[in-house]
Order: structure tokens, then C-alpha cells, then sequence
């Protein structure tokens, strides 16, 4: 019996076999591979059908070598969607996930790596536009998160990592989407990066931090910060860009227009003092050089993290890791130093590892909101260069040097760093400010504005 079901399954495999080579002869190659593998399926002992098969399997290995190199070959791509249009379409997904460090990857040798590119593509759909610089370096590997940011911190301080959501694949987190599993106390906005609130979550988590976040806003409420906002200039009428730049942002964004206030410091990066109410203090030199688009992004993106809920836990992780400030930004220490004394007798403690952990989770988690805050700024001004542009001459230690910076000549400089040396930036670094983090912000900034989470997020912004 058991010879009589072989033969059965050898005839029925080579009835199909015969329909793989009819198709290939009348030029359906995608038809002749389907039927080939299916008559291997039918019967895996079958040789003709195998080297076949085979053959067919090694072509198309060839093809994704080749676009691995050069993304833009067409031949290949019309060779392989020929052959093996699962494979193509693989492959094409893999060219789109984007640019980013944070996104756990196998460390794998070329030929392991398109072996799996199936189980890559079943468990992840992404269908944003071409992420760039991606085709260039997807042979490196990019490093996991505790190993890229902050310096080693992470893995020593242990057990914080992001939980992973089920079903992800091991090689590539999916990178726009938030499940309701991730969000805490109500819809994240459709601007935020999708890691932003999971490292919030174990942020707050910390103990001691949800004390001090608390104590922060009550300092905005008792006044406590009110010599830093004293020490500014009310925005007048002499400064009609950057009131229509507020009123726009605030307009797209759903928010309240923030009070508007100059300081005569020599930089290039507003400082948010408080929420409730929202007041801006805007160095004279931003006005002085931002377009009219470049202030409503700078704007967008100051009222992004108070939308989100995060403008008091982003300044508990200014205090806490009390990184240098450059004296210039007079109004930044002493505001931190009036925080900081305010909120002295409930600060976490100060044991070595508790410090560590702090460090590291507030540093990783900073450099997620800087992006989604690019992500708000982006929607209010709807203008993806001039958002990039004013990203680079954020950088700038004066307003003559932001004159001369655009973001093609930010990006020059650092020509030849991959992604992950980009985003690899010390905890005592300010990510908001970092001219090698705005790189990677940039990158990032343009990826988005290309994909569907985009659009999807104008057309709500437009719709409003």
C-alpha cells in the first residue's frame, strides 16, 4: 500500500511538474515556479522537479545579491518579480524599513539573511515610502538598543529593555505603529515615535521620578519659576513672524498659543519654561534667521511633548542628569537651578545604580521624543525641508553661524557615518542640540514625511 501512495504522489506530482514547464514555455515564470514548488510539495522525493526548483531558488538568490548592492537595477527587479515575485516583494519591504539604530536586528551573514527574509516578511507588513541611506547599510549590523545608546549604560543597569510585542519578528521591530497595549491614559497623537511612549512608561516607572515630575509642575504653579520668565522680554508686535508662527502651530496642532517671550541669549534653541499656561521664551537670533516655516516647525515642535504629556517629565530628565550647559543658555540654569532647589527634598536617590538606571532610561527615552517632537513640528508647518533646515540650524552655537547652516551642509559633514553612530551619542549630550543626533533626526524626519503614517497624520491635521 505504502508503494501504491508513492506512485500516486509521484504521478501527481509530475502531472503538475508538466504544468510548470507548459508555463514556462509560454513565458508565466511566476506560474512555472509556483508549480514546481507545488510539485515538490506533492512530492519532496521528486529530482526533476527539485533541480528545478533549485535552479530557480539560486537565480533568485542572485537577484536579491544584486539588488542588495543597488536598489535601482531595474533588470533584476523585473528578473525577480519574473521568477519569484514573493522574494521581490520581500526584498523591496526590507529596502523600506527605516533608518533606525533602535530597531533590533539578527546578526546574520548574507546568504543566512535571505533565508529568513520570509519570516521577516510574514510577520511584519510595512508599507511606508523607501527610508534612506537603508539599501546602503542594510549589510551592516545594527546594533541593539543597549548597545547603541547611552554607552554601554543600559546593559549594565538591567532589566528595562522594552517587552516585546507579540508576534514582532526577532530581526526588525515594526516601526510606525502603536498598539493600543502601549498607550497609558488616553490615544497617543499621531505624531509620536512609536518607541517614545514605551520608554515614557519606564521612565515614570523609576521610583521617585512620577514624585519629582509632580513637585516640577507644582513649581510651575506656585511660581517658582517665575525670576527665569522675569528675566525675558514680552514678544510685541515687532516680532509679527514668530505670533503668526504660534498662532499656526498652535492652530494645527489643537493647542492653546503658548506666551511668547525673548531672551537676548546667543543661540538657537527655544526653551520651553512651563505648561499651564504654555510659556516660550525664543532666543532673539531664532527670529533673527528662521524662515517663516522654519518658526512654525520650531514652534510645532516645542508644543508637541506639552501635547503628549511629556513636558514635565522631559525636564525631570534635565534635572536628574544634570548635563552641562553651556553658559550661553543663562536662562536654562537657572531655571534647572531653581527646579533643582525647589524639588531637592524629593529627588530619587543618589546610590550608584539607581543613578545609572536613570541615566540611561531618561537618555534613551529623550532621544524618542526629540523624534516625534520633530514629527509634531513637521505637521504644523507642513514643510519637510524647511523643518530639516531649521532642525540644522538648531545645532548652532550663534545666530551669525545658524545662518550659514542648512541641512545638506550639516549632512556633508558627517558623510560616511552610518545610523547607528549617529544616534550613538554620550548621556551627557543633549540630543535636542546634538549637530551628529540632528543628522539622524533629519534622516528620520524626511523618512516619515515620505510614508502613509504621514499622510495619514496631515490629512487628520488638515481635516481639523
Amino acid at each position: 500500500m505504502a508503494d501504491e501512495s508513492t506512485s500516486d504522489r509521484r504521478q501527481q506530482a509530475r502531472s503538475i511538474f508538466e504544468e510548470a514547464q507548459q508555463a514556462y514555455a509560454s513565458g508565466r515564470l511566476a506560474w512555472a515556479v509556483e508549480y514546481a514548488r507545488e510539485a515538490l510539495r506533492v512530492d519532496g522525493g521528486y529530482a526533476e522537479a527539485r533541480v528545478e526548483a533549485g535552479a530557480i531558488d539560486r537565480a533568485s538568490r542572485q537577484y536579491q545579491i544584486i539588488l542588495r548592492s543597488d536598489r535601482d537595477d531595474r533588470k533584476a527587479w523585473a528578473a525577480l518579480e519574473a521568477i519569484d515575485p514573493e522574494a521581490a516583494d520581500r526584498v523591496r519591504r526590507l529596502h523600506e524599513i527605516p533608518p533606525d539604530p533602535f530597531v533590533r536586528r539578527r546578526r546574520a551573514r548574507i546568504s543566512e539573511e535571505f533565508d529568513m527574509m520570509g519570516e521577516i516578511g510574514a510577520e511584519q507588513e510595512i508599507e511606508e515610502g523607501a527610508a534612506p541611506f537603508v539599501h546602503k547599510e542594510i549589510s551592516e549590523d545594527f546594533e541593539p538598543l543597549d548597545e547603541v545608546v547611552p554607552s554601554q549604560e543600559l546593559r549594565e543597569v538591567g532589566g528595562i529593555s522594552p517587552k516585546r510585542r507579540a508576534g514582532s519578528s526577532d530581526a526588525f521591530e515594526a516601526f510606525d505603529e502603536l498598539g493600543d497595549e502601549e498607550i497609558a491614559g488616553g490615544e497617543a497623537p499621531g505624531w509620536e515615535f512609536t518607541e517614545d511612549r514605551e520608554y515614557y512608561q519606564q521612565w515614570m516607572a523609576i521610583e521617585g521620578v512620577a514624585e519629582l515630575v509632580a513637585a516640577i509642575e507644582d513649581a510651575w504653579a506656585t511660581r517658582v519659576v517665575q525670576p527665569v520668565v522675569a528675566a525675558c522680554v514680552p514678544v510685541g508686535d515687532d516680532y509679527p513672524q514668530l505670533i503668526a508662527a504660534a498662532a499656526n502651530a498652535a492652530q494645527k496642532l489643537s493647542a492653546d498659543p503658548p506666551e511668547l517671550y525673548l531672551t537676548a541669549e546667543r543661540h538657537m534653541q527655544p526653551f520651553v519654561i512651563q505648561s499651564r499656561p504654555t510659556i516660550l521664551a525664543v532666543p532673539q537670533g531664532v527670529c533673527q534667521v528662521l524662515s517663516p516655516a522654519e518658526l512654525t516647525f520650531v514652534v510645532g515642535r516645542c508644543l508637541g511633548p506639552i501635547l503628549s504629556g511629556y513636558l514635565g517629565p522631559l525636564q525631570a530628565v534635565d534635572v536628574l542628569l544634570q548635563r552641562p550647559i553651556n553658559s550661553v543658555r543663562q536662562l536654562r540654569l537657572n531655571w534647572r537651578e531653581l527646579i533643582t532647589e525647589a524639588t531637592a527634598d524629593i529627588a530619587p536617590t543618589q546610590e550608584p545604580q539607581v543613578r545609572r538606571r536613570l541615566r540611561a532610561i531618561g537618555h534613551a527615552w529623550q532621544q524618542r521624543a526629540e523624534l516625534s517632537a520633530d514629527r509634531a513640528g513637521l505637521l504644523a508647518c507642513s514643510d519637510c525641508e524647511a523643518s530639516c533646515d531649521a532642525i540644522a540650524r538648531g545645532t548652532a552655537a550663534s545666530a551669525q553661524e545658524a545662518a550659514e547652516r542648512t541641512a545638506a551642509r550639516l549632512m556633508a559633514r558627517y558623510e560616511g557615518h552610518s545610523v547607528a553612530q549617529l544616534a550613538a551619542i554620550p548621556t551627557d549630550e543633549d540630543p535636542a542640540i546634538s549637530a551628529e543626533y540632528a543628522v539622524y533626526r533629519i534622516q528620520m524626519l524626511r523618512w516619515w514625511a515620505s510614508s502613509n503614517g504621514y499622510q495619514t497624520a496631515i490629512n487628520q491635521v488638515n481635516a481639523q
